[in-house]
């Protein structure tokens, strides 16, 4: 699902099988999917239970062992840039909240990662840290005309912490048992 004209133009001509539409719901069967990716997604959705419906949607469609990718802004160090930068910004995403909602139905968080503009981890946090405080200091000597500009504003998310989480759909214990039986079959019959 990609809103992005010239994106979406660009995946559909490089044979991606792509829609353009508002989730949730999603059109998918039940556990046909091996991943589904989530990029600055779960923070437009107008509600929580809207954010819930979504996840909800996405365990259903993934196959037992199936990935979900979801990166998203930390609202904790965005602060009130998190709906000032961004008027679509609804559902607030922190850490926390985020991987309890994953829990609750069903998906074991594997992976965080937190990563600040291109960068992961602790130079962008640095980064981020500097710039912060150079953004403060400034604001505290520049006329307010400056520093309410949206250029000086945007600088300040620039190098904000946005989340990448990783979780997993779990596999059953007779799911893992049958999915070992067909592998066994396929590599017994390959001799």
């Amino acid at each position: 699902y990609e809103p992005n004209k010239l994106l979406y133009n660009n995946l559909k001509k490089k044979g991606y099988r792509i829609s353009n539409k508002t989730v949730p719901p999603l059109d998918e069967k039940s556990n046909t999917q091996d991943a589904v990716i989530l990029l600055h997604i779960l923070e437009h959705m107008p509600s929580s239970a809207i954010a819930e419906e979504l996840i909800n949607e996405i365990y259903r469609i993934l196959k037992p062992g199936g990935i979900v990718f979801l990166a998203f802004p930390s609202y904790l160090s965005w602060k009130q840039n998190f709906f000032n930068m961004d008027y679509t910004h609804s559902f607030i995403t922190t850490e926390l909240n985020v991987s309890q909602l994953l829990a609750d139905y069903g998906l074991i968080k594997t992976s965080t990662y937190y990563f600040y503009g291109n960068f992961f981890n602790g130079f962008g946090q640095l980064l981020n840290t500097g710039i912060s405080l150079l953004q403060s200091i400034l604001t505290f000597f520049l006329p307010r005309k400056i520093t309410r500009n949206e250029t000086f504003q945007k600088m300040g998310i620039t190098f904000a912490e946005n989340i990448l989480m990783i979780a997993e759909k779990p596999i059953e214990t007779s799911q893992k048992l049958d999915i070992l039986l067909t592998e066994n079959v396929r590599l017994t019959t390959k001799k």
